[in-house]
């Protein structure tokens, strides 16, 4: 699937880039915080866009949508567009991450701030309605909390449960409908809806979006390249496998040359080697079969034949038992059935 840049002059408010400019503006993070939490912000003492929290080159990357201190509270907030079955894991890594970066090396851990991870989700990621989750820990077989001052909240746009403040209510609709013509009744929505407006108008932002997104079209495509070409190779190696194995069981069941048109060489060579063997087998047995029954029509005894042949007795004996009944003409082919039977 190609990666389709959409036009700047129409992106909604859930789209990572115009989410990172809207949020920046610290009125407009101040107003969603205390709407969400219902407790008053003095200041927001910087908003941070992206903020990288990668540790190492080795490591795997962190960037934070936005990245908010608040006196002795920390908040990320983040905008998750499409549905991802990892987002539980995520925002462990997430949360780890942020302390890793507010306790700096010497520090005690009681210094570690309050932090809130937001992820406001453009699709229900719980699946029960609520607008609003909040992840709460609790003791095994307690009725205590564990608090160790990180906090989760999932919003849901999709929501059929109204368990939140009307502003955030309004912002979930505005998020999900992409609705510039509605009417909303709180602040918070409305500033939100004249930001996204004058960003569209922005002739340099929208310089710095499609940059961005020819950039992100050039990684999908190396990408799908790379996959491609790792999955190829994978189907390549799975198929030799399948053939290799088929090709060695039927070679084995009927020992004559088997194995797949584009099959595997060892299954093939092995089917080749057993077959062959039975092959020079049967053909010696017959051989021996029809040179002892022509020194039974001359009336020589078993013994007499073992010697003369140098084979084993007890192997001549049974060949002679074998060939009783179809004397006196001697069926070499029945006797050999006979034999084996």
């Amino acid at each position: 699937m190609s990666y389709r840049i959409q036009p700047f002059e129409t992106l909604p408010l859930k789209h990572y880039f115009m989410f990172g400019q809207v949020f920046q503006d610290p009125k407009i993070c101040q107003m969603f915080l205390e709407e969400l939490f219902h407790w008053p912000i003095e200041k927001i003492e910087y908003v941070h866009r992206e903020k990288d929290l990668t540790d190492s080159y080795f490591a795997h990357g962190v960037r934070l949508d936005i990245y908010i201190r608040n006196s002795d509270l920390v908040y990320n907030v983040e905008m998750q567009s499409e549905r991802d079955d990892d987002l539980l894991k995520r925002i462990r890594y997430y949360q780890s991450s942020i302390d890793r970066e507010e306790l700096k090396q010497g520090v005690p851990y009681r210094n570690l701030p309050e932090t809130y991870v937001i992820f406001i989700c453009d699709y229900d990621p719980v699946g029960t309605g609520r607008a609003c989750y909040e992840r709460q820990m609790t003791w095994k077989d307690e009725p205590l909390t564990y608090d160790d001052g990180t906090h989760v909240i999932l919003l849901n746009s999709f929501y059929t449960r109204e368990n939140t403040s009307s502003a955030i209510l309004e912002l979930l609709d505005y998020i999900r409908t992409n609705d510039d013509a509605a009417e909303y009744s709180s602040e918070l929505v409305n500033q939100a809806k004249e930001h996204v407006k004058a960003i569209r108008q922005d002739k340099g932002l929208g310089a710095t979006y499609m940059l961005l997104e020819s950039k992100m079209q050039e990684y999908m495509k190396r990408g799908e390249m790379i996959g491609l070409e790792k999955g190829e190779a994978i189907g390549r190696q799975k198929g030799e496998a399948i053939g290799l194995e088929k090709g060695e069981a039927i070679g084995l069941e009927k020992g004559e040359v088997i194995g797949l048109e584009k099959g595997e060489a060892i299954g093939r060579q092995k089917g080749e080697a057993i077959g062959l063997k039975k092959g020079l087998d049967q053909g010696r047995m017959l051989q021996l079969i029809e040179q002892t029954c022509k020194k039974l029509k001359k009336g020589k005894s078993a013994s007499d034949i073992s010697d003369e042949l140098e084979q084993s007795l007890s192997v001549i004996e049974a060949i002679c038992e074998a060939a009783k009944p179809f004397a006196p003409e001697y069926d070499v082919h029945h006797i050999y059935a006979a034999l084996n039977g």
